[in-house]
């Protein structure tokens, strides 16, 4: 039997069988392993344009700073600088929008109604509504004067202020305008008179010329304070004058003093004006008076009298 195979020519199968990963391997083709690029002594393509690395690859030092002068770097002059930035200006300044700047209008450019600019108004100025606070009543204006007696009387808001616009010639009320609308303006008027009010007691108290009747102050406790912030500026007052006044009366007996003793001294008499214009004039200095000519010629006599005797002098050796 065996020859009889043998005699075939044909070889006996391999019963071995092909693991999953022969079979892969045979399947996908192999892929080599990742390998770590080797360093290169080329430099990278973006330090090639760089102007400090050199051509062996080091990087030059950096350029010392260089401080700006005048001498380096002088200033542009100014009408340089100007011209620059009205071009700046002009090229940022979009086409089509007109610029928020007013434009300067010439001589020759006269404004006619129809050049008008449209956002003008054609606005009088009117009075004075409201005058400058008086420290005093003796600066009080005629309408502040009003307003402080009228209140003191017990007067009514609305009383006031009709007195006050005929007093600054001003007026709440119109023919086309809303009744509405000038009750509001006669209240916001009365506002401001009743804040004017309280400043005008501010200040007359501050002043020390307060003087406020029993009947309104019976009516008003709280403006008491006012009465009383008067009352000690008017103690204070009569004590500045009473030293103004110790000081006029001792000058005056000091320079009777000194008139006695500059007679004793001199043995002249001095009233007392010519003595304190006198010592005015030391302690502030009088300026030096020029000669006269007879004074000048007096002194070039005395300089040619004067006669200076030479001095010899050796000769060094």
């Amino acid at each position: 039997m065996s020859g009889a195979g043998s005699g075939n020519g044909q070889q006996p199968r391999s019963n071995n069988v092909l693991s999953n990963r022969d079979l892969a391997n045979l399947i996908i083709p192999t892929i080599p392993a990742p390998t770590t690029p080797k360093p290169s002594s080329r430099p990278p393509k973006f330090l090639e344009n760089m102007d400090r690395r050199g051509p062996g690859g080091m990087i030059n030092p950096a350029p010392r700073p260089v401080i700006r002068t005048e001498e380096n770097d002088p200033m542009p002059p100014l009408a340089e600088a100007v011209e620059a930035v009205s071009r700046r200006n002009a090229r940022t300044q979009r086409q089509g929008i007109p610029s928020s700047k007013k434009r300067k209008v010439g001589p020759e450019e006269a404004i006619t109604p129809s050049t008008k600019p449209a956002n003008t108004t054609t606005s009088k100025r009117g009075p004075n509504l409201f005058p400058k606070l008086p420290e005093a009543p003796a600066q009080a204006e005629k309408c502040d004067q009003m307003l402080w007696e009228m209140k003191l009387a017990g007067k009514g808001w609305m009383e006031i202020a009709e007195k006050w616009e005929k007093l600054t010639n001003t007026t709440t009320e119109t023919k086309e305008q809303d009744p509405r609308e000038t009750l509001r303006k006669r209240r916001l008027l009365i506002e401001k008179l009743a804040a004017r009010f309280v400043k005008l007691k501010e200040n007359y108290a501050a002043s020390g010329t307060m003087e406020l009747p029993e009947p309104y102050s019976e009516a008003h406790p709280a403006d008491l304070k006012y009465r009383k912030i008067s009352d000690r500026k008017k103690q204070d007052v009569k004590l500045i004058n009473i030293m103004e006044k110790t000081k006029a009366q001792m000058e005056d007996d000091l320079w009777k003093t000194f008139c006695h003793n500059y007679q004793q001294e001199f043995g002249e008499e001095i009233s007392m004006a010519e003595a304190r214009g006198r010592y005015e004039d030391v302690v502030n200095g009088v300026p030096v008076l020029k000669p006269t000519a007879a004074e000048e010629r007096d002194m070039l006599e005395v300089k040619k009298e004067i006669i200076v005797d030479p001095v010899a002098i050796d000769d060094e050796e």
